[in-house]
């Protein structure tokens, strides 16, 4: 099975959907399912949000003032289409 995960939030930013969405690639990559998550650069290292099964993939964004820690990806949407082509997953989930 193959996830792709889209989102404006996660690791190494902390809150409820980071976390959720952590612990659940975490719990994933021990049933080995491969899972890919498109998700916005921090200026936090996020050093060990991959893992053999799970590849992150990163976008510029902007700050947003609700929550100067969140970000507003802006992603390629070309690269999204090459990618989830050669990915082929079997979910989508946007969050």
């Amino acid at each position: 099975m193959r996830i792709a995960y889209f989102t404006d939030t996660y690791a190494p930013e902390i809150n409820g959907v980071t976390n959720t969405l952590t612990r659940l690639g975490t719990y994933l990559d021990t049933r080995h399912i491969h899972q890919m998550v498109f998700a916005p650069v921090y200026d936090r290292d996020d050093s060990g949000c991959s893992s053999e099964y799970r590849k992150i993939i990163r976008y510029k964004g902007i700050s947003i003032a609700l929550s100067t820690e969140s970000r507003l990806a802006f992603p390629n949407f070309w690269d999204i289409d090459n990618l989830c082509d050669r990915f082929k997953p079997d979910i989508i989930h946007v969050n």
